[in-house]
């Protein structure tokens, strides 16, 4: 509904007083002011636990009366945080808080916040600013806020702001045990904003005992890192930074004994951006020593494979390769994956998944990929992304390779049990690779051991025609399927559709694509998902 007034809203609510969950999301046409209301008796809702509200219905939050609310999501602007501040310290029993505030950037002529008398221990405090102009605004009032929780054990901040005091805020939770910390861009994307020195206002680390995770976004990654000490970490998530300094990152490994996953997506060190190179490269650093590390899994931008070099990781064991980060007037590269061997050939007989999947479906450029995969001796699964050309099918290379083509060759990957592929295989080579791998079912126990072991699953973009999936089945349970007699469906002109369909054995009614281009395109039907194929489902 839409309200101009309180009273309409009090009218509804006062018919519930036993409402347990309210959420106030639809535009109220004005805000509105409270200091002209005739009734102010408050309204009871003793029994509320959730309450979410937008901006508009933010001040309603000042005369609902809810001792029991645990979970609370509001925005206001700095004018209005000195009474959110006095509400919030009567709620005893918050345990998430979401606080928006939306400053105009300009500082309030405002009295600062009362003292703290008493402290909330949150579960979950997040706090999104957003500051309109330049300037420290109401940052302030901001941090009162957040000294209200020094409690919290899970702790989000967002804000655009460049005068953030990330240092001072950090040191202020230190029974956090989850931490995410991000600057947003509110200028261009592709270049970043200055980020002040803030590290040097810190005579010495702040010390963080209970943090497990860690997940910084933006500029600020190299900051944070340098003023933290973490020693009982697990995981590491650093997003959408450009000047990432090596050094600082193997600082804070060593600092890191028990980091067990670490993910770096869209990351750039401060070299590459230095000298403009995107592509795999060693980085000239400080290092005197090979850093160990107890990381078990690892993603990475394709940007920062050169790190791998200046870590030793016994126990790695899944490797995530995604897109690198382009800079807007260069193509992106393609990767080499020959510089894992060149650099780390002990890395590779360990790992038991390698995924060059990007999430959001990018095609890539693999090189090398058929070269090392002799050295993945233990990969158990294995993900190969869409091809950028139609020319340049992987699955087919890979497929290729893994065939044994006499008694003397030792195939590889011998312990591959899951294939997921974004572009769909020449059938007829995959259906003899299996019949190859999974006989194995059919052999005596004692006579399996030297032998690879049976692929388990195929994971394919979509499902592919009845009469494909038959034979496939087949093969994966260790049967000789029929002679296909299957002729690929096409288009009547190539160049309108899908490049994959005709590969999965459907008709393209895709009339939108029209282009003579080499590059691989897919229509609708590919993009609702992966199919999971085993022998029986």
């Amino acid at each position: 509904m839409s309200f101009t007034t309180l009273d309409g809203i009090r009218s509804i609510l006062s018919l519930h007083p036993n409402l347990k969950y309210l959420e106030l999301a639809g535009h109220s046409g004005s805000s509105l002011d409270l200091s002209l209301l005739a009734d102010r008796s408050t309204i009871p809702l003793h029994q509320l636990r959730e309450l979410q509200m937008n901006y508009d219905h933010s001040d309603i939050l000042m005369v609902i009366e809810c001792p029991k609310i645990e979970v609370l999501t509001v925005s206001s602007t700095p004018q209005k945080l000195p009474e959110l501040h006095a509400k919030l310290r009567a709620c005893g029993c918050l345990q998430q808080l979401t606080i928006r505030v939306l400053s105009p950037g300009s500082r309030s002529e405002l009295s600062s916040i009362p003292t703290i008398s008493s402290q909330i221990p949150l579960a979950h405090l997040t706090v999104d600013h957003t500051c309109f102009q330049d300037g420290e605004g109401d940052l302030e009032l901001v941090y009162e806020i957040l000294w209200l929780f020094p409690l919290a054990r899970n702790v989000e901040i967002s804000t655009n702001s460049v005068h953030f005091d990330w240092p001072g805020v950090i040191s202020r939770f230190r029974q956090a045990g989850y931490l995410s910390l991000g600057l947003r861009d509110r200028f261009s994307p592709f270049f970043p904003m200055p980020i002040p020195s803030l590290s040097s206002q810190m005579s010495q680390f702040s010390h963080l005992p209970c943090l497990t995770t860690l997940q910084v976004t933006g500029g600020i990654c190299d900051m944070v890192l340098s003023v933290i000490s973490t020693p009982k970490i697990h995981s590491l998530i650093l997003r959408e930074s450009r000047n990432l300094s090596p050094d600082t990152l193997f600082s804070f490994l060593r600092r890191s004994p028990m980091l067990y996953t670490m993910s770096l997506d869209h990351i750039q060190t401060a070299a590459q951006l230095s000298t403009n190179v995107l592509q795999a490269s060693a980085i000239t650093t400080q290092i005197a020593s090979v850093i160990p590390c107890s990381i078990e899994e690892l993603r990475t931008n394709h940007g920062v494979i050169p790190i791998l070099p200046q870590l030793s990781l016994p126990n790695l064991r899944r490797l995530h390769l995604k897109e690198v980060i382009s800079h807007i007037e260069f193509d992106p590269p393609g990767m080499n994956l020959l510089n894992l061997i060149e650099f780390t050939p002990h890395l590779l007989e360990r790992i038991t998944t390698l995924d060059t999947c990007s999430e959001d479906g990018v095609s890539q450029l693999l090189i090398g990929l058929v070269d090392i995969l002799p050295h993945l001796r233990g990969l158990e699964c294995l993900a190969l992304p869409r091809p950028p050309f139609k020319n340049d099918i992987i699955i087919d290379a890979v497929v290729q390779r893994m065939r044994k083509f006499g008694q003397e060759d030792v195939p590889a990957c011998p312990n591959l049990k899951t294939l997921k592929t974004r572009c769909y295989p020449e059938w007829e080579g995959l259906l003899e690779l299996l019949l190859e791998r999974n006989r194995v079912a059919h052999i005596p126990e004692k006579h399996r051991s030297t032998l690879p072991v049976p692929l388990e699953c195929i994971i394919l973009p979509a499902l592919p025609h009845p009469s494909i999936l038959e034979r496939v089945q087949l093969a994966l349970a260790g049967k000789y399927p029929p002679q296909g007699t299957l002729e690929i469906a096409g288009n009547a002109d190539r160049r309108i559709g899908c490049d994959s369909c005709p590969l999965s054995g459907w008709p393209c009614d895709q009339r939108r694509y029209a282009s003579d281009s080499e590059l691989f395109l897919v229509c609708d039907r590919h993009h609702w998902g992966s199919v999971r194929i085993t022998a029986y489902s």
